[in-house]
């Protein structure tokens, strides 16, 4: 991967440990650390650039916790552009909205693993499909604070309905390979039978007709 290709991301505070700046460095990400007020506010504007222009969808949550702290839904705090283009879903109607409230039905193994995220501070690299979106997504999230998690996601429905194609091809190709030798071991069988029968009628006829 070009430094060109390379996606940048601000780390701005405390809370990001080094694990997670080089989790996200082996990610292909460019990391920047930023320190003073002037330097923090250059950096949120080109954020904020970077925020609205890439193709990737963006969007930061917070996690709930039920009475014994296990996660059982998040909410929205933010998205960028590009989270609603490849969830079809508008941003400016979710902020502060939970999960389950706008996407009931869906995968509680989306909850399970951010929960883990924001609760453990370990990013994690999954993909996985949504059902009530009926898409496919390919989903990178990290702990910016305790409590919250960001996800990095890109729609992967058209590749995995292709690996799918490619599968049931296989598997019908596979069958046919079966029928076929089923078939040629059958009729194998029937001309072997065949051939025996000839030979005993016709071979014990011409016997008749051997000289002696």
């Amino acid at each position: 991967m070009s430094e060109d290709d390379r996606k940048s991301v601000i780390i701005a505070g405390i809370d990001v440990c080094d694990d997670q700046i080089d989790f996200l460095e082996r990610s292909g990400f460019v990391v920047e650390r930023v320190g003073s007020i002037e330097d923090l506010k250059e950096s949120e504007r080109r954020y904020r650039t970077l925020f609205n222009s890439m193709t990737e969808g963006f969007a930061l949550h917070e996690i709930i916790c039920d009475t014994t702290g296990a996660p059982v839904d998040y909410r929205f705090l933010d998205m960028n552009p590009a989270f609603e283009h490849l969830t079809g879903l508008n941003g400016a109607d979710l902020i502060g909205q939970t999960m389950y409230s706008v996407l009931p039905g869906n995968d509680s193994v989306w909850v399970q693993r951010y929960g883990r995220v924001a609760l453990t501070g370990e990013p994690i690299h999954f993909d996985n499909y949504s059902a009530p979106l009926n898409r496919h997504y390919d989903v990178y999230a990290y702990r910016p604070a305790p409590g919250q998690f960001a996800v990095i996601f890109t729609d992967i429905t058209d590749r995995k309905q292709a690996e799918q194609l490619l599968e049931e091809a296989r598997a019908e190709l596979a069958r046919q390979i079966a029928e076929l030798k089923s078939f040629t071991s059958n009729l194998s069988e029937v001309c072997s039978g065949r051939s025996y029968r000839l030979d005993e009628r016709y071979g014990a006829r011409n016997s008749s007709f051997a000289p002696g």
